[in-house]
């Protein structure tokens, strides 16, 4: 991946902490440790992560395992340069049966889960083990026509999807990569999150064990709060981490919520159909679709 033109100077011990100003709350926040030649990317969703999971009323099991599939799919679309859409999806045995998020090149960001509804009611407190195995994780590239189809798959297997995603760049990709991930509710009961990734420059060898391993440390001490909190912009998050290892960011990158669902493209897609086939799925004369991304109600007489 290529960086944009750095905002901190190169001879600058640090990073030169500024108010994010203006800029969208929703973001993601790219930027580089000179010392321990990595890169990193951090996403806060304040409000978006809310429009997103109160469109369904989720149970609180599926839109925590939701959110911090979000926060993964802004991270990991970030690391690419694409024209089109990203799409990280997940397909389990378990309580939560499938996610699917995506996001496309301009950060408009969507999402849903599905689940066993009844199952999830009855479980008190379930490891990630249990809410989803047996299953895989998979992430797509869709580019603009005639340009090269992306996709990786990796197991389930982790203890947390956080833990999924560092088990494929570990074993696909041979990069090393770390996350720290936070996802609760605010004093309004508003879902809120954010999450943090660093990760070996893969055309770099510079980086030591050592390096890896302080990095490591700095990036746990992490709070919810810090991750969370709106008031406090995202540079100065990262001048508190890594101020010693030569911090510097580049031009952030906003995300919104919206979705690519309309009458004309379902429309196009029951024309398809046979007059039987429209019958079937009909009820009283009207098919009624809703999207299973913003949980919008279309309906069109047979």
């Amino acid at each position: 991946m290529i960086f944009d033109k750095p905002i901190a100077n190169d001879d600058q011990p640090g990073l030169q902490v500024a108010n994010d100003g203006p800029a969208s709350p929703d973001r993601v926040q790219p930027f580089m440790l000179d010392a321990s030649h990595l890169r990193g990317r951090m996403v806060r969703l304040p409000h978006v992560l809310d429009a997103i999971i109160s469109a369904h009323g989720y149970p609180e099991h599926a839109a925590r395992i939701l959110g911090q599939a979000l926060c993964l799919t802004t991270l990991l679309a970030g690391m690419l340069k694409f024209d089109g859409v990203f799409t990280f999806q997940a397909k389990s045995q378990g309580l939560i049966k499938t996610l699917v998020c995506d996001i496309t090149t301009d950060g408009t960001l969507r999402g849903y889960a599905s689940y066993d509804a009844e199952a999830l009611s009855r479980a008190t407190d379930p490891i990630f083990a249990e809410l989803m195995h047996d299953g895989y994780l998979s992430f797509t590239v869709d580019q603009a026509e005639g340009a090269e189809r992306y996709q990786g798959i990796v197991a389930l297997d982790g203890s947390d999807l956080t833990d999924c995603v560092r088990h494929y760049f570990s074993q696909s990709e041979q990069i090393q990569t770390a996350f720290v991930s936070h996802i609760g509710k605010n004093a309004d009961g508003k879902w809120i999150g954010g999450a943090l990734m660093l990760q070996h420059l893969p055309e770099t060898s510079a980086s030591s064990p050592d390096d890896w391993q302080r990095a490591m440390l700095l990036m746990q001490t992490l709070t919810y709060d810090e991750m969370v909190e709106n008031a406090l912009p995202l540079n100065n998050v990262l001048y508190r981490l890594f101020h010693e290892e030569g911090v510097r960011i580049f031009p952030p990158i906003a995300i919104k919520k919206g979705c690519r669902c309309s009458a004309e493209r379902i429309r196009s897609v029951l024309d398809n159909l046979s007059e039987d086939d429209r019958l079937d799925i009909a009820e009283n004369g009207i098919i009624t679709v809703t999207c299973e991304f913003c949980n919008t109600v279309y309906e069109f007489p047979v």
